[in-house]
């Protein structure tokens, strides 16, 4: 199972930095890259791993609103005026993009013949040329850089956003040209993804899922990049998670083709036996994503991830699960919570110190806010617990995973009475009624 982790700013490197034996691959999101090109190009020097670049083009065709934040300048302020970063990747990208960021919403009809062959070639251009054009431009890393570079993993390829309705067809078939183009420009020894972007409705429809299989399986990637948008495998229903094991399993091609999901969690790990051969997601986050962009917030409020529940939870609530499992000393938390090296050094004298996932201060507005330091134990954990998990299912049966899932439901569910597990048991019938087919 291949991981791939993504940085959502420049404030986890080094997250990304001190973990970076334990995940094979690092996601840099475009808009990241274009706004911070030194210091991406020096996280990838220093990681020393192939690399990925999601070129984002999805994004210019939602809503231009998206695109835009309030001015904070004297003369404009408050006004809506496009964010510097999209109109540079605009401006990058070419035709038709370029001189329409924040002011229209990209159409399928807005390709033609003509632009989409420099709009694929500008797209793979950035992708494979954003980190050596910056070290070219600065002399004393330029000879290192060239010693130490390790090119991207991989490219992909550009996408749009697909979702039910009348205008499904224009936007798969055009997901589908640009990916034929995209091949003539892939280079030798540079593996290609073509992602596969869809709404969680188009679940619901088998024919839609099947029309799309067939659409990209002629395409010669080495690849897809699914992406279904805010698809949360706790609270998906039983028929739209068979409905993702049967588009992972038509995708993989009985395991010609990679399948690696670009956010998601355990469920997505344990279709590693239907065809799901890569996972990624973020540093303590991530595990699903809305393809709409939430507007303005702050920092996410900080998560414990439960490994026997297989999800992220507030440690507040962490704590009430405990006496109902009857984890109540350090080396009962170690055995059925967690053991990892940062469990092992937080909760080490008394389970009361598990406090310290969540310690938080009172910020200048009179809110309470977890520490720095919190955030840094949570996300470690984290990492640490998925490497686990990973790596757990080298060796356990399919039969293995299912059996711990109705395990971990019947504990949680009968014997705690406190937290909701039933998605377990949704995961594990799913599993099996799959399993039954194959």
């Amino acid at each position: 199972m291949h991981w791939w982790v993504r940085l959502g700013t420049h404030a986890e490197k080094d997250y990304a930095l001190k973990t970076s034996s334990i995940y094979d691959h690092i996601v840099l999101n475009a808009n990241l890259v274009i706004a911070t090109p030194g210091a991406s190009a020096s996280l990838v020097l220093k990681l020393q791993k192939g690399f990925v670049i999601d070129p984002m083009t999805y994004a210019f065709a939602l809503n231009p609103r998206y695109l835009m934040t309030k001015s904070k300048a004297k003369s404009t302020r408050g006004q809506l005026m496009v964010k510097r970063t999209y109109e540079k990747l605009g401006d990058r990208y070419g035709s038709p993009i370029a001189g329409g960021v924040g002011r229209q919403r990209l159409q399928p009809n807005d390709f033609n013949a003509q632009n989409i062959q420099t709009f694929v070639a500008n797209v793979y251009s950035f992708q494979v040329r954003a980190m050596p054009d910056t070290w070219e431009e600065d002399e004393e890393f330029r000879e290192i850089a060239a010693l130490r570079y390790v090119g991207p993993h991989a490219v992909l390829s550009p996408y749009f956003y697909m979702f039910p309705g009348p205008r499904f067809k224009g936007w798969l078939d055009l997901n589908v040209e640009l990916a034929s183009a995209f091949a003539a420009c892939v280079k030798a020894r540079v593996a290609w993804y073509a992602p596969i972007c869809i709404d969680e409705g188009l679940l619901d429809d088998p024919e839609a899922c099947i029309r799309i299989a067939d659409a990209v399986s002629a395409l010669p990637c080495a690849g897809y990049v699914l992406w279904v948008s805010d698809l949360r495998e706790e609270r998906a229903g039983k028929a739209r998670l068979r409905a993702l094991a049967d588009l992972v399993s038509r995708l993989s091609q009985g395991g010609l083709r990679q399948v690696v999901n670009a956010h998601g969690g355990f469920f997505s790990l344990a279709l590693r036996h239907f065809g799901m051969t890569g996972l990624s997601h973020s540093f303590g986050y991530g595990e699903h994503r809305d393809v709409t962009p939430v507007l303005g917030g702050g920092l996410p409020p900080v998560k414990y991830y439960y490994p026997p529940l297989r999800c992220l939870l507030i440690p507040t609530y962490v704590e009430t699960i405990l006496p109902g499992i009857e984890v109540a000393t350090p080396a009962a938390f170690h055995k059925r919570v967690c053991g990892c090296s940062i469990c092992r050094s937080v909760v080490s004298q008394s389970i009361d110190e598990f406090e310290k996932f969540y310690e938080f201060t009172v910020n200048e507005n009179g809110n309470e806010v977890a520490t720095p330091e919190a955030y840094d134990r949570c996300r470690y954990h984290y990492l640490l617990a998925r490497k686990q998990e990973i790596d757990s299912f080298q060796s356990k049966s399919l039969d293995d995973i299912i059996g711990t899932l109705q395990h971990s439901s019947e504990l949680y569910e009968d014997e705690t009475g406190v937290a909701d597990a039933s998605y377990l048991r949704t995961w594990a019938e799913v599993l099996r009624e799959k399993a039954r087919e194959a």
